[in-house]
């Protein structure tokens, strides 16, 4: 018996795969979504400064902190729901450009620090591998002489091998902390600030349940 036309074209159907939203495959996103009372959630109490120079809450950066490295990869979206009439269309650029400055400033400060931990490894294994070229210089030229040029010789082997291996173990074991701090504020400089409504239409809002800053 002949197999119908609609059992041959079964196999086929069941291999096709729903497309890829398009949004998805130009770039991926990370959401953080944080509820807020007003704008002030995001800035010090302590700070009288209007908001383009004002310091941040500190609870704000401890939030951020703890979900901001979540993932690795892909670019952060920050969320800040409120409520409508809280909302203020003049003072948001504002807010999100303080934000860029500010995670931007900091992530220039961990690159500085960072680029001078690497200096200083680099600085000891140089002076490392010059100890280490001085010692083998006066190993062959003292070669005949007596026990305290040998002593002199061996000290300076000594040290040129510390300083060798104190420098590598400088380079290649970074500060965790200011690392990961480094990361953090690369991610927050480049992240997108949105404001939202708390009473606008959940379709619009990102999956993700806010967080109480």
């Amino acid at each position: 018996m002949e197999p119908s036309l609609e059992s041959k074209n079964q196999p086929a159907a069941q291999k096709q795969e729903p497309a890829k939203p398009e949004s998805e495959s130009i770039r991926e996103l990370r959401d953080i979504s944080l509820a807020i009372d007003t704008y002030d959630d995001i800035f010090s109490d302590f700070d009288p400064r209007p908001y383009s120079l004002r310091a941040l809450s500190d609870d704000f950066l401890k939030e951020i902190k703890k979900r901001g490295l979540e993932g690795k990869k892909g670019k952060l979206e920050i969320w800040f729901f409120l409520p409508e009439e809280k909302r203020d269309a003049k003072v948001e650029p504002l807010i999100r450009k303080r934000l860029r400055e500010y995670f931007s400033k900091h992530f220039a400060e961990s690159n500085t620090e960072l680029d001078t931990v690497k200096k200083r490894g680099i600085g000891f294994l140089i002076i490392g591998i010059a100890l280490i070229a001085v010692a083998t210089f006066l190993a062959s030229y003292y070669e005949t002489t007596g026990a305290l040029s040998r002593v002199l010789v061996e000290l300076t082997l000594i040290g040129g091998w510390f300083c060798m291996f104190t420098g590598m173990e400088t380079l290649f074991n970074l500060p965790a902390d200011l690392v990961e701090k480094k990361k953090l504020h690369e991610h927050m400089s480049k992240a997108d600030f949105i404001f939202f409504s708390e009473e606008e239409p959940a379709s619009k809002k990102p999956p993700a349940e806010p967080s109480k800053v």
